[in-house]
């Protein structure tokens, strides 16, 4: 799990693209009644574009995700302490690395270990027994979608549902 989503996160801040690095932090983590998820967005574009100019060598991946967790914490966003202690490590390395040498480009060195896992990844996500248990399990989603839906229109119609709604403005 962890290493999937670091591998998707990376390729996302890779692309330099907020709004896929915003959905992958929201679905990790988890958004506390007081997150503003527009204002949580507004300061991940921010922090990208701090970055959108620069060359890959430029850019501090471990820094920009060390800004972007921060970012989670400010808006009350819990994140999982594995991926928080994931990212300080990086930022050590990263910071290590400059020390001994000036010109360390993170990405040109941990591109080769990603396409590694890349090409692990996808060896077999194709394969026949893969496509049918994926099938299976995207059955069993929708069927327990259903079931969920089925169960909030019956309480919805027994009115035994409450729904705090507050204006936020």
């Amino acid at each position: 799990e962890l290493k999937a989503l670091s591998l998707e996160l990376y390729l996302a801040l890779l692309d330099k693209d907020s709004e896929k690095i915003s959905k992958i932090l929201l679905r990790t983590g988890i958004p506390t009644r007081e997150t503003n998820i527009d204002d949580f967005k507004q300061d991940v574009r921010k922090i990208v574009n701090e970055w959108y100019g620069a060359t890959l060598k430029e850019v501090r991946f471990p820094h920009m995700m060390h800004q972007l967790f921060d970012s989670c914490i400010s808006h009350k966003i819990k994140m999982p302490s594995d991926l928080i202690l994931l990212a300080k490590a990086l930022l050590t390395v990263e910071g290590t690395a400059l020390m001994l040498d000036p010109d360390f480009d993170f990405v040109k060195e941990t591109k080769p270990y990603v396409e590694n896992i890349l090409k692990k990844e996808f060896k077999g996500k194709f394969s026949r027994n893969n496509l049918l248990r994926r099938a299976k399990e995207f059955k069993d989603y929708t069927t327990e979608l259903a079931e969920g839906t089925a169960e909030l229109v019956n309480r919805l119609k027994r009115g035994t549902i409450e729904i705090d709604i507050s204006d936020t403005d």
